[in-house]
């Protein structure tokens, strides 16, 4: 991995800066190296599967992945998953030099919590973890799905803060004030993000020239909505409409500006609304 591609997020520095302060140098080494190790994973995938990384932008929970082009959702499955599955190798690996020289059980004992700990902790379903994306991927209707995680982010942001709040009255717990924290970030900063970047996908013609597009030809009756249409159509493709009768005589064909000019027609209005009198049939 580029190192030039790697940046510290400001509140990835401030809870460095918080574990030197509290004399736990060793926790905070051991988390970079693993959360360097989780992202490595999914660099490690997305290149496996033709995408360029930008930037890596590590996190307290992990990181922040950017690729030059957009992910298919089989192909952000993979990438997604392949993080936590990297933290559990580790940990693995661990248990396994435990095995063969039981004296580093001792010096890597931290090291395999951190790793459980986060890939255990990514594969929630709170935005932007894992668990959240790999939901994403799964899913149709991801906008949806999007508003539904991060009310869940931020009510789990809430819920950390009450429990920070409430551990002072016994043993004070600050990992539960970063959690909330991070939480809160991802509800609100990296949800917009991702907002945007659903905004843009539907939107077929904004595609992404960085990566091979097929040509698609699509037969539409003209009977069926225009929202059955632009649903179907998608960055990864160049298209060609085909208005038919009952017959699957061909009676327009759409191309260009026109399939553009679906997206901003009534969703319900029936494909025989575009065709005009002078339209002649295409043999």
């Amino acid at each position: 991995m580029d190192m030039k591609k790697l940046r510290l997020h400001p509140f990835f520095i401030i809870v460095g800066i918080f574990f030197v302060f509290r004399g736990q140098i060793t926790v905070f080494l051991n988390t970079l190296l693993c959360v360097f190790l989780h992202e490595y994973a999914h660099s490690v995938a997305a290149k496996k599967r033709g995408y360029r990384i930008t930037s890596l932008t590590l996190m307290p929970y992990g990181a922040v992945l950017n690729a030059d082009s957009g992910l298919s959702d089989e192909d952000a499955f993979a990438i997604y998953v392949s993080g936590p599955a990297g933290n559990f190798l580790a940990a693995l690996s661990v248990v396994a030099l435990w095995w063969t020289i039981p004296e580093t059980y001792s010096f890597t004992l931290i090291f395999f919590k951190v790793n459980l700990a986060l890939g255990v902790f990514n594969l929630l379903p709170l935005y932007p973890l894992d668990g959240s994306r790999i939901l994403l991927s799964m899913v149709k209707n991801k906008k949806r799905c999007l508003r539904i995680l991060t009310v869940v982010g931020y009510v789990a942001s809430f819920t950390f803060a009450a429990l920070f709040v409430a551990s002072a009255f016994y043993k004070i717990v600050y990992s539960f004030a970063i959690v909330s924290v991070m939480l809160f970030i991802g509800a609100s900063v990296e949800a917009e993000k991702e907002k945007y970047v659903l905004f843009c996908k539907e939107f077929f013609c904004i595609r992404d020239l960085s990566r091979p597009l097929r040509k698609i030809e699509l037969y539409v009756h003209t009977s069926a909505p225009v929202g059955s249409v632009t649903k179907e159509l998608t960055s990864d493709a160049f298209y060609t409409v085909n208005i038919v009768d009952g017959n699957m005589r061909i009676l327009k064909k759409l191309e260009g500006t026109e399939l553009e000019k679906l997206f901003f027609t009534e969703k319900s209005r029936p494909m025989a609304a575009l065709l005009r009198k002078d339209d002649s049939v295409s043999l």
